[in-house]
Parts: structure tokens; sequence; C-alpha cells
């Protein structure tokens, strides 16, 4: 496993482990996503709101269209929403992890840092529907080393 892989591998289960206590005072949410890029990609995202502003998340993908065998992604990130109201406008961040499949001979790790500017509409105080444009730096070497790489539409709840 490569070293970029192991450092997200840790910090998702630092979140983990950490993110009861931790996370205490603010509100959790759990949600569905859906990312159309080079594999159409469909998720769970769970996030923790420091405040109506703020939240941190964790993505998997356990299913992309088209791959063989079992390939996943997963992403963890930063957000920041401007204003307040039903609509908001959201600035982020996050490390994106996408591997298939689990063939060590033929698997493909590509690790990317994705800025994630987008849009949050409030439907209630329980319930939003967002969506995000990633724009992508690859880790790896590949020909565009920045290049705008999926739309995120995704909808949460209160847990």
């Amino acid at each position: 496993m490569k070293s970029s892989s192991k450092i997200f591998l840790a910090a998702l289960l630092a979140i983990f482990i950490t993110g009861h206590s931790a996370f205490a005072g603010g509100q959790n949410r759990i949600g569905v996503s859906f990312v159309l890029s080079g594999h159409l990609m469909f998720g769970l995202k769970f996030q923790h709101y420091f405040d109506s502003n703020q939240n941190v998340q964790v993505t998997f993908f356990p299913l992309l269209i088209p791959g063989k065998k079992f390939p996943f992604a997963l992403t963890t990130g930063y957000n920041y929403f401007i204003g307040q109201g039903k609509w908001q406008t959201k600035v982020g961040a996050e490390f994106a992890l996408i591997v298939s499949p689990p063939d060590p001979d033929k698997r493909k790790i590509l690790p990317m840092i994705n800025l994630t500017p987008g849009f949050r509409y409030n439907r209630t105080n329980e319930q939003s529907l967002s969506g995000s444009i990633w724009v992508s730096y690859f880790l790896k070497k590949t020909r565009k080393p920045i290049f705008p790489t999926g739309v995120e539409l995704w909808y949460d709840f209160k847990k």
C-alpha cells in the first residue's frame, strides 16, 4: 500500500475512533451521495456540523460503475457554508482516493485533493440537498495535474 493510502486510512480510523467524544457538541448527519465523473459513484456520507456554517465529512463510495469486481472510493474533507437561510454557497476541500479493482496486478490507485465549490439548499433544519463540483489536483503524474473531475449531489438528514 502506498504512503498516501496509509495516511488516508489512518486519518479515517482516527476520525471514527475519536468521533463520538470529540464531536459530541455538534450535529451529526448522514446521507447518500451521487457523483458523475469518470465513474458513476454512489456512496454513504457522514457529516459532523460544528455549527450551521462548517462541517467535516467522510464519504465511502462502495459502488463505482463501470468497474470490475469491487472498485471503491473514499473522501474526507471540510466544508464552509456562506450565509444563512434556505440557500447557501459552499466552499470546501477534500482528500479523495479512488481504488479499482482489488487484483494487485491490475489495481489502480488515484489519490487527489479536491477543491469543492457548490451550494446547499436547506429544506428544513433537519434535511438538506447539496451539490458541488470537484476541481482536482492529482497526486500522481497525469496529463493534466489540475482538472475538473466530477459533479457531486447529496441528500443528508439529521441523525
